[in-house]
């Protein structure tokens, strides 16, 4: 995901392309964010975004490859986010404070 010069210009953009993958029971095992990728240079110009993407590829591969189900499911990404499951840094915060939600994925918890 990339192009948007500041990070809340991407702040729903993946969540609303896990609308599309969750029901499918597409598992997140790494992301990245790439901030302004038109007011820069272009991606090829930048050695270490593009070894960021070859690690991407390699991680999605070694995925695919699993001998077990919780290795081939397990989140391999740099930024694991507030959120076990999606590694999304989304929350809602329930009526009375306490009940906290991921609106991405769904899992639920008490604050303590």
């Amino acid at each position: 995901m990339g192009g948007a010069r500041t990070e809340n210009w991407l702040s729903l953009s993946l969540p609303n392309m896990y609308e599309f993958t969750f029901p499918m029971g597409i598992d997140v095992i790494d992301k990245y964010k790439y901030f302004g990728a038109m007011n820069i240079n272009h991606v090829l110009g930048r050695p270490d975004v593009m070894e960021r993407m070859a690690k991407l590829g390699q991680n999605i591969v070694d995925a695919l490859q699993a001998d077990t189900e919780e290795e081939r499911t397990r989140y391999r990404g740099d930024d694991r986010g507030v959120c076990p499951v999606c590694h999304e840094n989304i929350l809602t915060v329930g009526y009375g404070g306490n009940k906290v939600e991921c609106p991405v994925c769904g899992i639920a918890s008490d604050l303590v």
